[in-house]
């Protein structure tokens, strides 16, 4: 029987298609709807499903998470000073006059005015509702619109996304273990590096991630995109980011398990 690396090296080299965004989340939705109507009619019932989906929203846009996506719940008051505090601090940070920022700006005045942990920051850095563009920077107010309620679940609980078992060799993200992953996608980059300098542009490595026949999240992407680090000529050392890659993987994974349970427990207590 193939296995699933085998298969990922048999479509290595085939065209790369890449998936819409937000793609894995609208599937993630939909899988959890199909075991809780475990529907007869499964075809009748995903097109029904996907109708309304279509009436409701465009479900390729990134969708903020619902008002009540993270607990503890608070006062719409004490948001809206958060929100307030957030706006005056980005802005007063931003160069430019047209309401963004850049999205590192926006990672280091989390952790220092608002005394997040850098595994919080990413966290919030790398939802949908951060919108962070390909330049790298964000829109101001919508970002602390969205991010507000995460970052007074964080400061409430101190929530750090801990791993609950210890890494062993079994211990594996979408599919491949560490060993797997530093092999695989250093081969990867060394491909694109054609003067095999251990370098790469910046805009070079994200593509090839984006890419890659991992099935890599855009959670993923961003992470790993976010995460590396870039010298003047904003290349990144790609062998220096080796050791990295599964840790950010297996910390992404979290992040989804978060989202996930915390939207299980808004519906149980609906």
């Amino acid at each position: 029987m193939e296995t699933f690396r085998e298969r990922t090296l048999a479509t290595r080299y085939q065209p790369r298609q890449r998936l819409p965004e937000n793609f894995p989340e609208i599937l993630k939705e939909y899988a959890r709807e199909v075991l809780r109507a475990q529907p007869e009619d499964i075809l009748a019932w995903s097109a029904d499903y996907f109708r309304q989906l279509a009436l409701e929203t465009d479900p390729l846009q990134p969708q903020r998470p619902p008002s009540g996506h993270y607990a503890p719940v608070v006062e719409d008051e004490d948001s809206e000073i958060l929100i307030q505090k957030m706006v005056k601090t980005f802005s007063a940070a931003a160069e430019s006059t047209d309401g963004s920022i850049p999205a590192s700006v926006a990672d280091q005045l989390l952790r220092e005015s608002f005394q997040l942990t850098p595994t919080q920051v990413l966290y919030i850095m790398t939802s949908t509702f951060s919108m962070v563009d390909e330049e790298g920077t964000l829109l101001i107010e919508p970002f602390c619109r969205g991010s507000a309620r995460a970052i007074q679940y964080f400061q409430a609980t101190g929530e750090d996304f801990s791993f609950t078992e210890e890494e062993s060799e079994n211990t594996t993200v979408h599919g491949l273990n560490r060993k797997d992953v530093e092999g695989d996608f250093f081969r990867m980059f060394r491909m694109l590096d054609e003067a095999q300098t251990g370098w790469l542009p910046f805009a070079d490595y994200c593509n090839s991630l984006i890419n890659a026949p991992y099935h890599l999240t855009q959670r993923d992407v961003r992470a790993l995109c976010m995460q590396c680090e870039r010298n003047e000529n904003d290349e990144v050392n790609y062998e220096k980011e080796r050791s990295r890659w599964f840790d950010l993987l297996r910390l992404t994974e979290q992040f989804e398990l978060f989202d996930l349970n915390s939207s299980d427990d808004e519906d149980a207590e609906q």
